[in-house]
């Protein structure tokens, strides 16, 4: 009798400990496929609160829609500010930046790297050209 009761209570701590990494592999997906968007983003309409809050695969489309329709084109530096919110330094380049995520690599054999979207102004301080940049 005593035995039954050891295995049932090894059975148990096997069951909770399977259960507890199927949550904690669970948890650390959702919050790896909201900052990591797919290599196939399609573009999206521009969407003030999804910019502001949404995952990387809608900023990725966001952007790609932006660029694409030049809405970003004549902009001044502050009109780009109250569209997108203020720009992050982005160190390999003089644009301005705003964060748009990790983007996977598409082979699936490096690591992932981060996606802005750069905005070059001209010398009247106005966008002149809008891009997605990356870093390795």
């Amino acid at each position: 009798m005593r035995q039954r009761w050891k295995r049932l209570a090894w059975l148990t701590g096997i069951l909770a400990a399977v259960a507890g990494f199927g949550a904690f592999a669970v948890s650390r997906w959702e919050a790896y496929r909201f900052r990591v968007a797919p290599t196939d983003v399609r573009p999206q309409p521009f969407d003030p609160a999804g910019w502001a809050t949404g995952s990387a695969t809608l900023r990725h489309g966001m952007a790609r829609q932006l660029v694409a329709e030049g809405m970003l084109v004549g902009r001044t530096q502050a009109e780009l500010g109250e569209l997108l919110g203020p720009p992050v330094r982005v160190s390999f380049t003089d644009a301005l930046g705003w964060y748009l995520g990790e983007r996977a690599e598409p082979t699936g054999l490096m690591w992932n790297y981060d996606e802005y979207l750069l905005v070059y102004l001209d010398e009247r301080g106005q966008c002149r050209e809008a891009t997605i940049g990356g870093r390795d």
